[in-house]
């Protein structure tokens, strides 16, 4: 079968990408970290419904016009990883009945607290389910795959190894939420890894699109970590970026 992975414009430094900002100490990263979460949280929690709405419908034609780019480049069904949002993220369920209609299989995550360390897999949506009747509140209250659906898989002999989708098929795509994002490729999330960890695993990486907010990008580069992997995409209300260089100081 043939593989679409789309090509990198950033070249990875150690195995995972991560940059240590100015060779600052690892606690000072982590508060710096916490402050810029603490900040994003505040001005998303200002937004109202309405303004919510809005960033959601604006979204739209960007998230939906570079999944067909994807489906056209590819000439085959993509295998793309997506996310339910949750606590005020960007509405990318608004979108659900337009990508159902494209030749994609979609995956959403689920935390398996079963394993030590917890960890993400990525499971297929079913034929003919829609997400939002399929997704049960999990890990956290994060809408995520049943928890039956991955011990039905393992029981079929399926695989359910974190860093594949459906029988060892890599993924093509991961769209990742965030809390904060910067141009370079950087991502904050909720500090607990579970997504850098799971892109680490994979072999080979699939191509990566952080989902926020205009306001959730930043122009100057993220304190990052050795464990943080860089995003090739950011899609926001406003458009689609590639990310670019990581400054070198």
């Amino acid at each position: 079968m043939t593989r679409c992975f789309f090509p990198k414009m950033i070249p990875d430094d150690g195995p995972s990408g991560g940059i240590k900002a100015d060779g600052a100490a690892p606690h000072a990263i982590a508060a710096r970290k916490a402050e810029l979460r603490r900040e994003s949280l505040r001005r998303r929690a200002a937004l109202s419904a309405a303004e919510q709405h809005a960033a959601a419908l604006a979204l739209q034609p960007h998230l939906l016009g570079f999944l067909r780019r994807r489906c056209d480049t590819s000439g085959r069904h993509l295998h793309v990883a997506v996310f339910a949002p949750f606590r005020g993220e960007l509405n990318i369920s608004l979108d659900w009945p337009a990508v159902l209609e494209l030749p994609l299989q979609l995956y959403f995550p689920r935390v398996a607290i079963e394993h030590e360390p917890h960890r993400l897999e990525m499971v297929p949506l079913p034929p003919g389910c829609q997400p939002d009747d399929w997704l049960r509140p999990g890990h956290f209250g994060v809408p995520e795959p049943p928890p039956e659906t991955a011990e039905a898989r393992s029981r079929a002999g399926e695989s359910v190894d974190p860093s594949q989708s459906a029988a060892g098929t890599p993924l093509d795509l991961v769209l990742l939420p965030g809390l904060v994002f910067d141009r370079y490729g950087g991502r904050i999330g909720w500090g607990k890894a579970y997504y850098d960890r799971f892109l680490a695993s994979c072999r080979p990486r699939p191509a990566t699109a952080g989902i926020g907010y205009d306001f959730q990008v930043l122009d100057q580069e993220l304190p990052l970590q050795p464990h943080d992997v860089r995003l090739d995409w950011l899609i926001t209300p406003s458009g689609i970026s590639r990310t670019g260089p990581v400054q070198v100081r």
